[in-house]
């Protein structure tokens, strides 16, 4: 992975993802645990990443949740960053850094205040 970003500190993501998922789907629970269960297990299922030469492209289901810098001068390593599009990351402003702290959704990183 370069050498910038351990394996662990990405893994963290995606379970900090998948945690305010489920977080999401207790709002509507009432009496369908198990299909908010299995809802989880595959969404979590459907979490993943791709590294790339400047980022990491976090994959939610397909679509694209968002971005951990890698090697672009502009940005620390380990920022995350929003999606712009599906191959590219808005190059605004860091929504946090895995090593130092973050604020996301299960559906992306949240937007800046």
């Amino acid at each position: 992975m370069k050498n910038l970003i351990e394996k662990e500190k990405i893994e963290k993501l995606l379970s900090d993802i998948a945690s305010d998922y489920r977080k999401y789907q207790s709002k509507f629970r009432d009496g369908y645990e198990h299909i908010d269960e299995e809802m989880a297990v595959e969404f979590e299922s459907k979490l993943s990443y791709k590294i790339n030469r400047k980022y990491i492209h976090i994959i939610s289901d397909g679509g694209s949740w968002g971005f951990i810098n890698l090697t672009n001068p502009d940005f620390e390593v380990g920022d995350i960053l929003f999606s712009a599009s599906w191959a590219k990351p808005a190059l605004n402003h860091a929504r946090g850094n895995i090593f130092t702290g973050y604020d996301i959704e299960w559906t992306g990183p949240k937007y800046l205040r």
